[in-house]
This record gives structure tokens, sequence and C-alpha cells, in this order.
């Protein structure tokens, strides 16, 4: 894997199976001298906190609907037992959300100013945090950081941070049945009436709409097996 890494044309971006490739992607490129994600930048898949923490950065990846995914395998196996026709061979599970962290934060790598600005946001945003910590962290002033970030960005500190909070709500509003004003707390937002009035102006609906926009799971096999 250290020498296909170090042959790629760079910047390249890998897209792994699953988070445990994922972290030997990063393994790999620390080992052929390949900084992620200036040089490459990695995404995997099943968004195992876990695993997706132990990388250097921390993995970017993709949610996979599990719950459905369970169901409908289940489906498969009860025919199968059944001798009923099986169907497709193949159970395709959707993907519900892209989590985004520093293995993918590549879009600034020209500005180191830029870049450890938006590596901080995304450590930080669910903290609530303040546009001047930001610039505090870059050791530069909130006014000069702005006009970088903006520059290589095209929005704001405030809009980036935002963002940030908007695509973590996202992710816990279609991973889980967590209310909304806890989802409102673990993004960053002060409130949930002020998330839903973001969430609306960004999304274009509310995070209830949003939420109701995941596929429903596929229905329970039966409890009991026919003899």
């Amino acid at each position: 894997m250290v020498k296909w890494l170090t042959k790629l044309p760079k910047p390249a971006g890998i897209l792994a199976a699953n988070d445990a490739r994922g972290l030997q992607v990063i393994d790999a490129c620390r080992q052929a001298g390949l900084a992620v994600p200036d040089e490459v930048a990695v995404v995997g898949a099943d968004n195992d906190e876990l695993i997706c923490s132990l990388c250097n950065p921390p993995l970017t990846s993709i949610t996979l609907d599990a719950v459905d995914a369970g169901f409908r395998t289940m489906q498969a196996l009860h025919a199968m037992i059944l001798k009923k026709p099986p169907g497709s061979r193949e159970i395709h599970i959707p993907a519900i959300q892209i989590v985004a962290r520093k293995s993918t934060a590549t879009a600034m790598a020209h500005d180191e100013r830029v870049r450890k600005a938006r590596q901080f946001i995304l450590q930080k945003a669910h903290e609530m945090i303040q546009v001047g910590e930001v610039a505090e962290h870059v050791g530069i002033s909130r006014r000069s950081l702005e006009t970088h970030f903006v520059k290589s960005t095209g929005r704001s500190l405030l809009k980036e941070i935002v963002r940030v909070r908007i695509e973590r709500a996202k992710t816990l509003l279609l991973s889980s049945s967590a209310p909304i004003h806890a989802i409102a707390t673990a993004s960053g937002f002060s409130d949930a009436n002020y998330m839903c009035k973001v969430f609306k102006k960004n999304v274009g609906c509310s995070p209830n709409g949003y939420r109701a926009t995941k596929p429903a799971p596929a229905p329970k096999a039966p409890p009991r097996l026919a003899h």
C-alpha cells in the first residue's frame, strides 16, 4: 500500500471500503511521508466513531443505515429458511450522511492560516465556540483571519461554523432518535429554537422535516417461523 500511495499523482482522494481500511490507508500515508489531507484525502465507511477517532487525523466517514440493513438481512434469511425465492442476491444499503473530519479538510490547503482555522472549527464547532476563539487559536487578528478565510472559501468564519454545526445536526437527526433540543446542544447551537431557524434557512426544511426524509426500515419478519 505504501508503494501504491507513493506512485499516485498528488493530490489524491481515496475512498476506503470501511473505516478499518481507512485507518490502514492513513497509517500507510504516514509511513510513506504523505500528508493527510493535504496530499491524500481519505474517506471511510460505516462511521465507526472509535476507529475514526483513532486515526490521525480523524477519519471522514460515510454513515450507512445499519438498522435497515439488519431488517433486510433478516428477511432474506427468513425466506431462505422457508425455502422461498430469496429475490436479489445483493442487498443494497443506502448511505445516510457523510461525517466530515480532518482527513478531508483539504479545501484551504494552500493557506496554512485558513486550513488551521477550518480544522479547529471542524473539531470544536459543537462546543459553541465563537469566531474570536478561532482567531485566537490561529494566532492572528480576527479581521485578518476573516479576510484570508473569505478569500479562500467565499464564506465568513461564522458561516463556516454554522455550516459545520448544521452538518452535525443532520447526521444526528438521521442516525439517532434524540429530541431536537438534545441535538441542538450536541451540535453547538445555543437552543432548539435557534437551531430550527438556522436549519430551515440553510436546508430548506425543519429538523423534523429533514428527519422524515430518512427511508423507513423494511417491515420486520414474522417473529415465529413456520414448520
